[in-house]
């Protein structure tokens, strides 16, 4: 159950860095372009004088950067449990 629990605060934590993430390369945009963030969503803005266009995606970056983000976290929890079970006063 407590992996559980990691699980859910990792993908919370994941859920703002990549909102962060996105924000900051939302407002970078200036001119029409194609542009892959480091977390793996991908923006393809179209700008005319008419009107702005913007399509998002996700590409596999998403689910890999996902994955290894949690598997960092459970095996981070897991040597912090370890280490504080080891260190207990007799």
């Amino acid at each position: 159950m407590k992996y559980f629990h990691q699980i859910a605060i990792a993908s919370i934590v994941y859920l703002i860095i990549f909102l962060l993430n996105y924000i900051y390369e939302l407002f970078q945009i200036t001119k029409t372009s194609e542009v892959t963030t480091l977390l793996g969503l991908n923006i393809k803005t179209t700008i005319t004088p008419e009107e702005l266009e913007t399509i998002f995606s996700v590409t596999w970056r998403m689910g890999i950067t996902y994955i290894s983000f949690v598997a960092i976290w459970l095996c981070g929890y897991c040597i912090i449990t370890r280490l504080a079970t080891n260190q207990q006063p007799t």
